[in-house]
């Protein structure tokens, strides 16, 4: 899937009358998008994948080896320009108010970022995964090579009308056993633009007690871009103007849990 001007699979709300009805339960798997057929080169869509369905299903654990090619239910999802997997809500243009979110989404075993093989770069330009939905599981995969963020949980704002409109967020969120910023062995560098996991949101779970719940993450030092995001994890307070079509203020990240990670 590549060489779209916009994204290469984008689901939204279907209009049936007065009625809007959510593509839920959406299941996409073994997909290269904005790649090559090999894998190995960039062919750009707009952007990746954009979900607003809940209970969707994105890649998995069928024909993969762990370490090993981007094989069976997982997609490769690199470079594209813009973001490589977006997880959000969708709105009504005229009042802005939220009717589908890809809550309760469970994201597992893609490449993102990276080759086929998992070794290289093949960068999608802005952050790897954007999650603005809550309750997403975002597991065993590789997100690494990003222009921007690897994984960013936050705030879905839109800008409807000259009113501000805040929906859902990635509250209850969780990210367990993910390389971000290494190779699919995690033996190797291949480093995100920027912070390897940013969250802005309350209530978001990195790693957990249980073997192989630890994601392996490094962040990226970028001088004289303000402001200056480093860190393997980082979790904000305050986040204002963060895109022309988002304004306003994100939450604080209370109750964030981070544990049994290995933080480079």
């Amino acid at each position: 899937v590549a060489g779209n001007g916009m994204a290469g699979i984008y689901s939204y709300p279907l209009v049936a009358g007065t009625a809007l009805t959510s593509p839920s339960g959406l299941r996409i798997e073994g997909n290269y998008v904005g790649t090559t057929a090999d894998g190995l080169a960039a062919i750009p869509n707009g952007g990746g994948i954009s979900v607003t369905g809940a209970g969707s299903v994105i890649g998995g654990t069928t024909g993969t080896t762990p370490g090993g090619a981007c094989t069976g239910a997982c997609n490769l999802i690199s470079g594209n320009n813009f973001t490589g997997l977006r997880l959000t809500n969708a709105y009504d243009d005229l009042t802005g108010a939220p009717y589908s979110s890809a809550s309760k989404s469970v994201v597992t075993g893609n490449y993102i970022g990276v080759n086929a093989l998992g070794t290289a770069a093949v960068p999608n330009t802005s952050n790897g995964v954007d999650i603005t939905a809550s309750t997403v599981t975002v597991a065993n995969k590789v997100v690494s090579g990003n222009g921007g963020v690897g994984i960013s949980f936050g705030v879905s704002t839109v800008q409807l009308t000259g009113v501000a409109v805040t929906g859902a967020n990635a509250t209850g969120s969780i990210a367990r056993g993910n390389y971000v910023g290494f190779n699919a062995t995690g033996t190797a560098l291949v480093q995100n633009g920027q912070s390897g996991i940013f969250i802005s949101v309350p209530g978001v779970t990195i790693g957990g007690a249980n073997q192989g719940d630890g994601n392996y993450a490094i962040g990226t030092f970028v001088p004289a871009a303000p402001p200056q995001i480093p860190f393997a994890i980082i979790t904000s307070a305050i986040q204002t103007s963060f895109q022309t079509s988002q304004a306003g203020t994100v939450g604080v990240a209370d109750g964030t849990i981070i544990r049994g990670n290995f933080i480079g």
